[in-house]
């Protein structure tokens, strides 16, 4: 099955990368075909429903990343079974991140996910700071 999402004119070339490199991660961690041509708004999603759902859903987050610090919902959690969350330590985010996310792209492309830092919106009640919330984010 083939499924087919529009994108916002300038979070296109966001999703897309250089040379399609970030379309290509995303397609590789969802185990999906995912095509879209350089400078088009519309992407191609071919494979089983549950692949193309998690493809769709790494987009979304991945476009998200554009617009600031990534903050994901308990029901976008609970919705997606192909995420992890790992927290680091604020003083270590630098070295998982590396000299112009080097390191981080190269965790992402020997295990064939996609990464980037965040947190989950919490009740104002759960008694976590800010920080407390952040985490890295592996969808796979």
């Amino acid at each position: 099955k083939i499924s087919k999402i529009v994108l916002e004119r300038n979070a296109a070339p966001y999703i897309y990368g250089r040379d399609g490199s970030t379309l290509n991660k995303i397609g590789v961690a969802s185990q999906c075909d995912v095509f879209m041509r350089e400078g088009d708004i519309e992407v191609d999603i071919g494979g089983d429903d549950a692949h193309r759902k998690a493809a769709e859903t790494y987009i979304h987050f991945v476009g998200r990343q554009r617009l600031g610090p990534v903050k994901i919902t308990e029901d976008e959690m609970r919705s997606c079974k192909h995420i992890t969350l790992l927290r680091v330590p604020s003083r270590l985010k630098g070295f998982i991140v590396g000299v112009k996310a080097k390191t981080l792209r190269i965790l992402e492309s020997s295990t064939g996910t996609v990464m980037f830092f965040g947190s989950v919106e919490k009740t104002p009640d759960d008694g976590e700071n800010e920080e407390d919330n952040e985490y890295l984010f592996i969808l796979s």
